[in-house]
């Protein structure tokens, strides 16, 4: 008769009580409710217009889903992002569930780019890709305006303006001395842009959007040449439509010199002699 190995049979017991130790243990944890949210904001602090708050009301409020009666087993991540994915201000989510059984909820807020003021009456923000996200109560992002915006009846051609409203408003939005000097932007019934700045009493026309390093190239020398010298309210408009020039009504034109890149340090409080001061020799270009 064979002599039994006791060594192995202790051994293969306490295996297959391990196995089965990991085995409950597993679905228990994958049958246990979760235990709630952990929400993370890009840069939150610096863009509050979305509030962690928001996201949790997107699941309890908006959808009734109870996260605490869900587990890791009857979560469907696919569709609890697409949730979260409703809220107009979120550009990407990402969900995961931890090992302390918490949804894990990572956002990535729009940043606006324009915010529009329309013919019709409404306002909204515009991203660099063109989404529309609404205004949001007691809270407003410091982007370019751009007033008396035509609505369009045609997708084609309202696609159109607003590619055009955000190349310039990317444009303002990238340079420190032009985002602080423009105050808006409207727009014309041939749909060409007229800039309103902080100094200076005189509309700027921009016309349409092309070349518009030349065009404000051109107007920083104006602003250095002819506005420092004569005087900031000397002109009612400028004009920057015309090739290589800035034509001041109503006198007559003025041709811009040729540049070279430059960039312009502007300080936080604006006024005419600061301003002055901080002009270099050449004019700015775009970033």
């Amino acid at each position: 008769m064979r002599k039994i190995n006791t060594r192995i049979i202790i051994g293969s017991l306490i295996a297959v009580t391990i196995g089965v130790l990991i085995y409950f243990t597993y679905q228990y944890h994958i049958h246990a409710p979760l235990k709630g949210f952990r929400i993370h904001l890009n840069d939150d602090e610096v863009y509050s217009f979305l509030e962690k708050e928001d996201i949790e009301r997107l699941f309890v409020e908006e959808k009734n889903i109870d996260i605490e009666k869900l587990s890791i087993k009857t979560a469907d991540l696919k569709q609890l992002e697409a949730v979260v994915m409703t809220n107009p201000w979120i550009e990407k989510a990402e969900l995961y569930i931890d090992n302390g059984r918490y949804l894990n909820v990572d956002v990535r807020q729009r940043i606006p780019v324009a915010r529009i003021f329309d013919r019709s009456g409404n306002s909204y923000y515009l991203d660099s890709t063109g989404n529309v996200m609404p205004i949001v109560v007691g809270y407003s992002y410091p982007a370019v305006v751009f007033t008396d915006v035509p609505v369009e009846k045609s997708r084609e051609k309202g696609g159109d303006l607003q590619s055009r409203i955000i190349g310039i408003a990317k444009f303002i939005n990238n340079d420190t001395f032009w985002s602080r000097q423009v105050v808006q932007v409207g727009v014309t019934d041939s749909r060409k842009f007229i800039m309103a700045t902080l100094l200076g009493n005189q509309k700027v026309m921009i016309g349409d959007t092309t070349d518009l390093d030349t065009k404000f190239a051109n107007l920083f020398a104006f602003y250095r040449q002819v506005s420092n010298t004569l005087g900031w309210d000397k002109y009612e408009e400028l004009d920057l439509s015309f090739v290589n020039q800035v034509v001041a009504r109503p006198s007559l034109g003025w041709v811009a010199p040729r540049t070279t890149d430059t960039v312009v340090k502007v300080p936080d409080v604006l006024d005419e002699k600061e301003l002055l001061q901080t002009l270099p020799a050449t004019p700015i270009s775009a970033q």
